[in-house]
This record gives structure tokens, C-alpha cells and sequence, in this order.
């Protein structure tokens, strides 16, 4: 009996080991406009994969990476990542880091600040409207 309680005790310990460091996936979007892709002669009908950057006015770090895929002619990217919102601040701000043909032909590194700087709540990263931060790029 008591091999069977250790070993049921060292398999609860190891899972809770195993998942304590999963973070939950969330979702949040950025607007991206592609306004020009004459990478390698241009002509290029596919995906996108896009990073963006989450970051709070006054923080030091971004609070997280999220990733997503878009088309050129789809402007609202759903980007995933481990994003959580912190209180009910409306710093929010999103920095662009990454656009590349999802082939892997062409890329840039914007390092592009969401021009709504500073004041982006939650709820307009959560969502896809108006106040959505937005970006536009050329490849």
C-alpha cells in the first residue's frame, strides 16, 4: 500500500511539475497594412507571419510576444501569445518586431511602435475596431 501512495505522489508531484510552467495562450490583434510587397520582384499571393510585442507606458520589458499569420488583403491580424491583461491600465502599447512571407522568401524587422501610443486599453486589443493599434509596412 504504501508503494502505491508514493508512486501515485511522485506522479501527481511530476505533472504539477510539468504544467506549473505552461502559460495560457491568449488572443489579442494589431491592424496590419501592407502597403507594398516588391521583395524579389514581388508577385507574392501568400500568408504573412507576423510578431508583435505587448508593452505597458513606463515598463522595462514587454509583458509578452504573441504571433500570428495574416493575407495581404486582411488587415486585422489575431495574434497569440501569453498575453494577460494587468489591471485596468490604458498604457497599452503594441511594437511591430516581425513581417515575413510565410515561405520564408522575405522578411523585415520593423521594430514599429503602435502609433495610438500609450493609450490603448484591453479591451481595444481584445478586440478588432477602431481602436485597434495599427501598423503599416512595405516589403
Amino acid at each position: 500500500m504504501k508503494k502505491i501512495v508514493l508512486f501515485v505522489a511522485l506522479l501527481g508531484a511530476l505533472m504539477l511539475g510539468l504544467t506549473s510552467n505552461v502559460k495560457a495562450q491568449t488572443t489579442i490583434y494589431c491592424k496590419l497594412y501592407i502597403s507594398s510587397d516588391t521583395c524579389n520582384g514581388g508577385k507574392y499571393n501568400g500568408n504573412y507571419d507576423v510578431t508583435v510585442e505587448l508593452w505597458i507606458y513606463g515598463g522595462g520589458s514587454p509583458v509578452c510576444t504573441a504571433t500570428g499569420t495574416t493575407t495581404s488583403g486582411t488587415p486585422c491580424v489575431t495574434l497569440t501569445g501569453p498575453c494577460a491583461p494587468y489591471g485596468s491600465t490604458c498604457t497599452y502599447y503594441e511594437v511591430l518586431t516581425k513581417v515575413q512571407r510565410s515561405n520564408g522568401s522575405c522578411g523585415i524587422t520593423p521594430n514599429q511602435i503602435s502609433p495610438s501610443l500609450f493609450n490603448a486599453c484591453w479591451t481595444y486589443l481584445a478586440t478588432c475596431n477602431g481602436n485597434t493599434p495599427q501598423f503599416t509596412v512595405s516589403l
